[in-house]
């Protein structure tokens, strides 16, 4: 069977605790996947504004974009709706200003913060570890000395 082709966007981010390297995660399906916080951009909403949003949504903390880091490409099929997906995520750095991670939606198991270095090696998506490897060099930089 053939199934029909869809674009999906996300957006997402690395948010880190000021002053730290430390760096949230998250982990679905029964703790066997970490991954970055992300979800589907939502009509009139900008990448920045979804990336907050579902932040807040997947974590529980608010968090404030400080920069752009990079987009990754993919394919997953949906055999549930029947559907090959060809998704790109926007991803971006933020800063936590405030919120309990105890507070995240269900759709989450569970929320930890992590330093940089623990959370490269421990996030389950190869693209979600370079993206953290460039939040890496850039909190190492300082966010704003580029």
């Amino acid at each position: 069977m053939r199934y029909k082709t869809e674009k999906e966007v996300s957006s997402g981010g690395v948010v880190n605790r000021p002053g730290t390297k430390s760096v949230v995660l998250i982990c679905r399906k029964n703790f066997s996947v970490w991954c970055l916080p992300k979800g589907k951009v939502e009509k009139g909403e900008t990448f920045e504004d979804a990336a907050v949003r579902e932040i807040k949504e997947e974590t529980g903390v608010v968090a404030k974009i400080a920069r752009y880091l990079d987009e990754v490409h993919y394919w997953y099929s949906d055999a549930k709706r029947k559907l090959r997906l060809d998704k790109t995520v926007h991803f971006f750095l933020l800063t936590y200003k405030n919120g309990d991670i105890g507070t995240h939606d269900r759709e989450v198991d569970t929320v930890e913060w992590f330093d940089i270095d623990t959370a490269i090696g421990r996030a389950t998506y190869e693209t979600e570890r370079k993206i953290l490897l460039l939040a890496k060099k850039i909190l190492e930089k300082g966010i704003n000395k580029e």
